[in-house]
């Protein structure tokens, strides 16, 4: 079954037909899965758990190959079990390629956000999603970074106002006076 997901996600992936003079073109959207350097998994959008998933994802999730087949996506995702169970209903019902950041946790407990781009593979039976995964913790936190600076020179500003207008209000009375 796993050749023919990735045949599948091959097919899906690029334009052109699975095979070029009749020859099977299946080893080519292998080789694309297993030598990619973005991270990917296959899931079962049904059972919830990784069919599959590259060498670049194992590395950027610290997990061996061997132990992300068949893992339940809940034990890498930190979304509540209903939430995660809405996201799964909706990539099932999904005929487009979704994309959410989300926070994931990696075998040794740390936390990293990550852009999560899924997209159904409708040539594979059942309900399997091709999922290409990006490391954007240091952006994510350089815009958190970035929001608490701008926070900062907003309640700057705002107290910088604030004492103007007491100045003004002050020097107006005095010229009443």
């Amino acid at each position: 079954m796993r050749e023919d997901i990735l045949a599948a996600m091959g097919t899906f992936l690029y334009t052109s037909a699975c095979t070029k003079g009749g020859v099977s073109q299946s080893p080519r959207y292998e080789s694309l899965f297993e030598n990619s350097l973005t991270a990917m998994m296959l899931i079962d959008l049904d059972s919830a758990t990784i069919i599959d998933a590259n060498p670049a994802a194992c590395e950027l999730y610290g997990y061996e190959r061997e132990d992300m087949r068949g893992m339940p996506i809940s034990e890498i995702e930190t979304m509540d079990a209903d939430e995660m169970q809405t996201h799964m209903r909706e990539q099932r019902e999904d005929s487009g390629e979704a994309g959410l950041i989300l926070r994931h946790r990696r075998a040794d407990g740390a936390l990293r956000d990550l852009d999560v781009r899924a997209g159904p593979m409708p040539d594979v039976p059942g309900h399997v999603a091709y999922v290409i995964i990006t490391d954007v913790t240091a952006r994510e936190a350089a815009f958190r970074e970035l929001d608490e600076h701008r926070t900062r020179l907003q309640d700057v500003l705002d107290e910088r106002t604030r004492e103007l207008k007491e100045a003004r209000s002050s020097l107006s009375e005095d010229a009443d006076s």
